[in-house]
């Protein structure tokens, strides 16, 4: 078997869709939607695969990674703003170990800052052994299968909702996203944020590409025809 380094366009798209329905701990920010955005939105962005191949070239593992360019120097994330990412496929602790250690050999390659991988359920124990650095972060979820997860559904801001007439539906156009995007603004504004995160081609990347995917769902609240939240 043999590590791969790969970029977007090189990554066989049946192979990497396969990594991901046999991976017991992949997610949307695993898929190649996620890295396109990503390329698309920021020119200092770039998405880095490295594919652990067996011998008839079916990938058996995967590390997505965006490079971030700033200044000369090169950062690396897995994945950014997702408490998901990091390796996935079912392969052993040594072979794990090894396909981690070339990650950080080709880092090492480039005056880079940081490599940041999420170790979603501490199952990559490795990363300790090569000295990463343990931060904690949370995510919630709703598990969509369970009758109990409409019991959110049910509580007093949605009943007043109802109440004020608000109707809840995906988006549907460019024009959609860009009055969703003065709201982005107008809330940064609201909360004094001196800096604005992204900007609207990111938005814009998100629904073109978005759009024809059971990836991605972009609700809008809708009140007299008008988007009041998102």
């Amino acid at each position: 078997m043999s590590i791969f380094i790969k970029k977007l366009n090189e990554i066989d798209e049946k192979k990497w869709e396969n990594l991901l329905l046999t991976s017991n701990y992949c997610s949307f920010y695993h898929t190649l939607f996620w890295a396109e955005v990503w390329e698309k939105s920021f020119s200092f962005c770039q998405a880095i695969f490295f594919i652990l191949e067996d011998n008839n070239g079916n990938y058996k593992a995967g590390l997505p990674l965006i490079q971030f360019k700033k200044r000369g120097f090169f950062s690396y994330f897995s994945m950014p703003y997702g408490t998901y990412g990091g390796l996935m496929g079912n392969v052993s602790e040594e072979e794990k170990l090894n396909f981690i250690k070339k990650v950080v050999e080709v880092c090492n390659q480039s005056k880079w800052l940081k490599l940041q991988m999420v170790d979603f359920f501490e199952q990559d124990k490795e990363l300790e052994k090569l000295n990463f650095k343990k931060f904690q972060t949370f995510t919630q979820l709703i598990k969509l299968d369970n009758s109990n997860s409409e019991i959110g559904f049910k509580k007093r801001g949605y009943e007043q909702s109802l109440k004020r007439e608000l109707k809840i539906r995906e988006i549907c156009s460019l024009e959609e996203v860009k009055i969703c995007y003065q709201l982005y603004l107008k809330t940064t504004e609201k909360h004094q944020l001196k800096k604005i995160k992204n900007p609207k081609e990111f938005y814009d990347n998100l629904f073109l590409i978005g759009k024809n995917s059971n990836w991605l769902k972009w609700w809008v609240v809708v009140k007299e025809n008008q988007i009041k939240q998102l």
